[in-house]
């Protein structure tokens, strides 16, 4: 049985990216023009959000520190953030998830 090339696409991801930010860090160090030209072809869009956690070191700065995570998602405001608000919807008019504002 063959695999689209998009399926074996995010199995190299999967395994480039790892389940620890140790296991990104020591393939990165292993092979670090294979990951230069995966992100240069793009990140999968099923994978981006995780992608992004582990190479900027967010995943680990909120497994090491849980609770500043939770403050400053649940209890901190900007008093930027109704202008952020008001503008997203004009930025992004068709994109569902900003269409019922």
């Amino acid at each position: 049985q063959s695999e689209t090339a998009a399926t074996r696409t995010l199995r190299k991801w999967r395994r480039m990216l790892g389940i620890t930010v140790a296991e990104w860090k020591c393939y990165v160090r292993a092979k670090p023009q294979v990951a230069q030209r995966r992100v240069h072809r793009g990140i999968p869009g099923s994978l981006r959000g995780y992608a992004w956690q582990v190479m900027s070191g967010g995943r680990e700065l909120r497994v090491r520190n849980p609770e500043v995570y939770d403050q400053l998602v649940f209890f901190e405001t900007s008093t930027s953030d109704h202008d952020i608000i008001k503008d997203i919807c004009r930025t992004f008019p068709h994109h569902v998830f900003y269409s019922t504002r």
